[in-house]
């Protein structure tokens, strides 16, 4: 009795201890399992956490591209256009300053030698000219700030766009920045319209300097009947010295002319400026709204 009570009492703390140290084996599982799943956890929220201050860290970045992309851009258009309407006055200015008497000094074969000697002599020494070297500095200044600036949009963009790949809203996101890009492609092309306007202002003021002495003669012709009978008698000198008067009233009406269409030029392209830098400005506002509603859109996908 005393052997099998014994037995039993011994079996039974076996028993006891066995279950105690499954017990205890399975706690400390239980226990690893959660704290790994915990760890696991608080690494994906770090992780989200991490990638969520960089995207409003680049979310900031953009904002402030916003406010300095298209301010560049005015900048550089601000000091190019004023560089062309400068160089435009001083064609202008030297044409107005051409001495036909003393042209007609010279022998035929050298007058339009010496006409662009004139020309190019007065155009170099006059205000305008001065001004429009000073304007050339502050363009090629204006514009590597604005290659800079547009390099580091594209930069922030390109980062943006990687928390987007194989995500259903990358398409869109890269839609608009795209628009952004024809924006400022249409921006760009700005320069080549303005170029083209002031050139055609600075030939059409040549043109008319080379034609004011015939067209002098053929005003004085109609006032003068016999004219044309005794203008082969005359050495060009006197010739000349008969146009003068004729000449100089030509010269002070297309100096006018020529710096008003200069100036309705510069307005117009002015005008054209500022709808392009609306345009950009407006594009680069919609990007932002889109990554910013997107991202907010998906604030409770913690594994994004």
């Amino acid at each position: 009795m005393d052997v099998n009570l014994t037995g039993t009492v011994a079996a039974n703390t076996i028993q006891s201890g066995y279950s105690g140290y499954i017990i205890a084996a399975a706690g400390v599982i239980v226990g690893a399992t959660i704290t790994s799943g915990l760890t696991l956890l608080r690494d994906i929220l770090n992780r989200k956490q991490d990638r969520n201050d960089i995207r409003n860290k680049l979310i900031g970045q953009l904002k402030g591209q916003k406010g300095l992309t298209p301010q560049y851009y005015a900048f550089y258009f601000y000091s190019f256009i004023e560089r062309e309407y400068l160089m435009s006055r001083s064609v202008i200015q030297a044409t107005y300053a051409i001495d036909y008497e003393n042209i007609y000094s010279f022998p035929e074969s050298d007058r339009n030698r010496e006409i662009m000697r004139q020309a190019d002599k007065a155009r170099k020494e006059s205000i305008e000219y001065s001004y429009f070297q000073k304007e050339d500095a502050e363009t090629k200044k204006w514009k590597e700030k604005l290659a800079k600036s547009n390099k580091e949009f594209f930069t922030i963009i390109g980062s943006l766009q990687t928390y987007f790949i194989g995500d259903s809203l990358f398409d869109e996101l890269d839609k608009a920045s795209k628009q952004v890009e024809e924006a400022m492609d249409n921006y760009a092309k700005l320069e080549g319209t303005t170029m083209l306007k002031f050139n055609s202002i600075r030939q059409k003021a040549q043109e008319l300097a080379g034609s004011i002495p015939q067209e002098a003669y053929e005003e004085e012709s109609k006032i003068d009947a016999t004219l044309d009978s005794r203008w082969t008698t005359y050495p060009d000198a006197a010739r000349i010295k008969i146009l003068i008067p004729r000449i100089r009233t030509l010269q002070h009406k297309y100096f006018i002319s020529n710096v008003n269409s200069a100036v309705d030029i510069e307005n117009e392209i002015k005008e054209e400026r500022k709808s392009a830098s609306k345009d950009l400005d407006d594009k680069i506002e919609s990007l932002i709204y889109l990554y910013e509603s997107k991202i907010n859109k998906h604030w409770w996908q913690f594994w994004r």
